[in-house]
């Protein structure tokens, strides 16, 4: 897992689904907490100027193109890497590992549009996904609001079991 580029001086893997759902299985199957973040072209280009923000991707665990714009800016040429990105494979990938086994998952989103959002998705196209919980966690200025909701989220998740947060 080499193949990397750099846009806005955020290092972003350029590999296979197949490569990074074998990754992100290795991490269900650990202990400890793994991150895996899907840059959107709309975060990059909104946030590459926050030094913040380029500091917690690069803490992530994996960091993956979320969009063909990306691959595009970074002249990336493999027709086969675009068309798994376009059809956001890995995530599709993921989201059937996690109900092929059964895993259970907790829902956090900065909206409740978002939160309805992802429940729609998930239940159109991944029946049987099994969402222990849900929550919204507002956003300010890039910062939490409110510690003691904050406090009660975790453990919500915590009192969950999930074994994976989206």
């Amino acid at each position: 897992m080499t193949e990397k580029i750099s846009i806005f001086d955020v290092e972003i893997y350029c590999i296979k689904a197949k490569e990074a759902m074998m990754q992100a299985i290795e991490f269900m199957k650990g202990d400890s907490v793994n991150t895996i973040e899907l840059v959107s072209m709309e975060s990059l280009m909104k946030e590459h100027e926050n030094p913040e923000w380029k500091k917690k991707v690069s803490m992530q665990d994996l960091v993956l193109p979320g969009s063909v714009e990306i691959l595009e800016a970074a002249k990336t040429d493999d027709a086969r890497l675009l068309r798994e990105t376009d059809n956001k494979l890995f995530l599709r990938m993921f989201l059937k590992y996690l109900q092929k086994n059964h895993h259970k998952i907790y829902l956090l989103a900065a909206s409740q549009e978002e939160l309805v959002k992802a429940e729609e998705a998930l239940a159109r196209y991944n029946q049987g996904i099994r969402v222990v919980g849900d929550a919204v966690i507002h956003l300010e200025d890039g910062e939490l609001t409110d510690a003691d909701r904050i406090h009660g989220i975790v453990n919500a998740v915590n009192g969950s079991e999930a074994d994976c947060i989206l």
